[in-house]
């Protein structure tokens, strides 16, 4: 009886992140590609199941539960991120400080692709000196990360952002 009720109550999460993450994306589609990680998600956990030694019970199952729909969710988060920074030169933070990403040289937000991502990567650059690199745009002329001057990036505050996150 118990297990049955655990089942409802994973398909109840499903369908709430599906909502949530529908009203993020104003679409119907995208967050089914985010939740097909569900079945990956679901054999990890039996594998950590069976490699501990652990049977499956009510603990187990809400754990399952909670893995689950923590990571359609904070996948979602990072995708819709990674899209509002590629299209519009902002994210969340950028937004409340007024701040908007461009290219140095064109002076566009970076466009989809590699552009964003790799910066997203490259920030690992900032981390191995000691994250000195997150401190670098404290001495640096056009306060500019490692990673920013890798990708030739640049903060800059005093243009409009003329777009609405919510267009996306």
């Amino acid at each position: 009886d118990s297990m049955s009720s655990l089942l409802f109550a994973m398909f109840l999460g499903v369908a709430i992140a599906y909502m949530i993450l529908g009203s993020q994306f104003n679409s119907f589609k995208d967050p089914v590609t985010i939740i097909t990680i569900l079945p990956l998600s679901i054999a990890g956990a039996a594998f950590a199941l069976l490699v501990t030694g652990q049977s499956l019970n009510i603990f187990s199952m809400i754990g399952i539960i909670l893995l689950l729909i923590g990571y359609v969710l904070s996948i979602g988060v990072s995708i819709r991120a990674i899209i509002q920074r590629a299209h519009l030169g902002y994210d969340f933070g950028d937004a409340a400080l007024g701040q908007v990403l461009i290219n140095e040289s064109s002076g566009a937000p970076l466009g989809s692709g590699w552009s964003v991502f790799g910066r997203g990567l490259l920030h690992i650059v900032d981390a191995i000196p000691c994250y000195l690199g997150y401190l670098w745009p404290l001495w640096d002329s056009k306060r500019q990360t490692f990673a920013d001057k890798i990708m030739t990036t640049v903060v800059v505050t005093d243009r409009p952002q003329t777009h609405d996150a919510k267009t996306l």
